[in-house]
């Protein structure tokens, strides 16, 4: 199987929309699957470091996420995501980490190409046969899915201990 058959591999058939936090929206058929500020359009990774640069005013009247969101909401969302401990906290930054790799890939693969960067390219559109997500290369990939498996470990230890705690 090529890498470009497993892009499809990572969202679910039929596309499924989920709220799994208020306020965000996850839909397979839209925006490739990305957070989305509410049932928008809008991608989270389209504007939070503007919001972080330059602040929510900014940023907001940038991308009209007033529309769709508020600072509260995406500030609540971000301390949540950023206050797990342990081994919750290395999957996220694993998972923060293979992108960054990945993305440093695709740059280098569009340098090397073109001979400079274009940092609006996406290699698909360029024609250059170099898989973008993390979870098309198999070095990103193993990763997480050890980071993923000592999590579920933590969690299986936890029930365990619970389980024990009862029926001591």
């Amino acid at each position: 199987m090529d890498a470009s058959s497993t892009t499809e591999l990572v969202w679910r058939t039929p596309a499924a929309e989920t709220e799994n936090y208020p306020g965000l929206v996850v839909n397979d058929g839209r925006v490739t699957g990305s957070i989305t500020a509410g049932r928008s359009r809008l991608p989270l990774w389209a504007f939070i470091s503007p919001v972080v640069h330059a602040g929510w005013d900014v940023a907001a009247d940038g991308w009209d996420a007033d529309q769709h969101t508020d600072p509260d909401t995406i500030g609540r969302f971000l301390y949540d995501l950023l206050e797990h401990r342990g081994e919750f906290a290395r999957l996220l930054t694993t998972l923060a980490d293979v992108e960054r790799l990945a993305d440093e890939r695709e740059d280098a693969a569009v340098e090397a190409h073109f001979g400079t960067h274009h940092p609006t390219e996406r290699v698909c559109e360029c024609g250059i046969d170099v898989p973008r997500a993390w979870w098309q290369h198999h070095d990103l990939r193993a990763r997480v899915s050890a980071q993923l498996a000592t999590c579920l470990a933590a969690v299986e230890r936890i029930d365990r201990a619970e389980h024990d705690g009862q029926h001591a």
